[in-house]
């Protein structure tokens, strides 16, 4: 079933009423409360089991019901404006008994998002996901300023200073040399050493380090980047890294590098986090905003990271994805075609085993013909799990990035 559908599975029995998506068709009482005095929270569902609202409230925040919802004893609930209700309707229902109602106010939704729910399902860890529109709204989130555990995905920090640098020529990409790590890993606060590397070290260029940062992901060139813009000191280097999150992207203080990479990961006292509506900012901000970073410098950005021309499986993940909805509405092959030759994306994802998991990024689709793009900005996580039977990350992202292109192909 599409996710974006607004379809409700209504149990068999003859005092049920449909649920009507349209304020104005309510009954009257309900669709006056449309600016009443707030209601008392409705709380989260139960983690497993039905879940049953028998007294009026409000949603305060984005609820996946795990299993059937049911809104009984003359109860009214509110959806308030940026808030979601997702129920996997393929499977479940949402029951509204008599003398009930549901007010979805304008901005809200009642719906069946396929991802939160296979989060839901597959995982006992804090998940999240979050798609924003770049320029417009937000279009799926949930836990979006949740501070998680990041692993890699934070790395896109570490670029995005070190391209502003280049930029303003304080650095290049192929003049300045680090020294990396290559015998082991320097979990000090001082500069790389033979010694310090377990006996082995090797000299890499800007470019080299950073691109083995952003693609294989290597942890001894991630950390060599801190060191160059500490002058030696990683420390320095990771304050000055902050000070570009939240000086100039604009990031909350949710969000912050506080250590090397392979040395302690989730074990460091502060670690380091991240935030879903954080990471959409930084991809949003390098992408958009010349005062953080300008062309040309913004399309090398791109070409160093994981990106539409060197990551096939995310490729053919996102071309599924398109395939199935310009099928919805039989979409000419040729359009669908030039769609997926038009797309764009540059992400980071991470990982410390199936316990933290993660990926950000930036996507673009022409749209017009062509001639004009939409570009969204995604990120989702998992945190501190126990159980993971998610699928791939590749399947997450492109499943995440859905909307956008439900929301893009109709207009090429």
């Amino acid at each position: 079933m599409n996710t974006g559908t607004h379809t409700f599975r209504v149990a068999g029995q003859a005092a049920v009423l449909l649920l009507l998506l349209v304020s104005t068709l309510l009954p009257a009482r309900v669709a006056k409360a449309a600016a009443p005095d707030l209601l008392p929270p409705c709380g989260q569902p139960p983690a497993a089991g039905n879940w049953t609202i028998n007294a009026s409230c409000d949603l305060t925040s984005p609820v996946i019901a795990p299993q059937n919802v049911t809104i009984t004893n003359n109860a009214t609930v509110t959806i308030p404006g940026g808030r979601w209700l997702n129920v996997d309707f393929r499977n479940r229902y949402l029951r509204i008994l008599p003398g009930s109602a549901l007010l979805i106010q304008p901005g809200a939704r009642a719906y069946s998002f396929r991802l939160g729910h296979t989060f839901l399902n597959n995982t006992d860890g804090t998940f999240g996901y979050y798609l924003k529109r770049v320029n417009g709204g937000v279009m799926e989130s949930y836990n979006a300023t949740f501070a998680f555990y990041p692993a890699s995905t934070i790395k896109v920090l570490q670029h995005l200073h070190a391209m502003r640098a280049v930029d303003a020529g304080s650095v290049t990409l192929l003049g300045t040399n680090l020294n990396v790590c290559s015998g082991g890993t320097n979990c000090t606060d001082n500069a790389n050493t033979v010694a310090l590397c377990g006996g082995a070290m090797v000299v890499e260029n800007l470019q080299t380090a950073l691109t083995n940062m952003m693609r294989p992901s290597n942890n001894q060139s991630t950390n060599a980047v801190q060191e160059l813009f500490g002058g030696g000191t990683p420390s320095i280097g990771r304050a000055a890294m902050n000070t570009t999150a939240s000086a100039v992207v604009g990031m909350s203080a949710s969000t912050a590098l506080q250590h090397k990479f392979a040395c302690g990961n989730v074990s460091n006292n502060p670690y380091n986090t991240l935030t879903l509506a954080d990471a959409g900012r930084l991809y949003e901000q390098a992408m958009t905003n010349d005062a953080v970073l300008p062309e040309p410098t913004r399309t090398t950005f791109v070409q160093i990271m994981l990106n539409d021309t060197n990551d096939n499986s995310l490729v053919t993940a996102i071309n599924a994805i398109i395939d199935q909805e310009a099928a919805l509405f039989e979409m000419p092959a040729a359009n669908v075609q030039a769609v997926k030759n038009g797309m764009q994306f540059a992400h980071k994802a991470g990982n410390i085993g199936t316990a933290y998991e993660s990926d950000a990024g930036w996507f673009s689709l022409p749209v017009n013909g062509g001639a004009d793009t939409r570009q969204y900005v995604f990120a989702h996580f998992v945190d501190g799990a126990t159980v993971n039977t998610l699928p791939s990350f590749d399947a997450r992202t492109s499943e995440l990035l859905r909307t956008a292109i439900r929301e893009s192909l109709p207009l090429y």
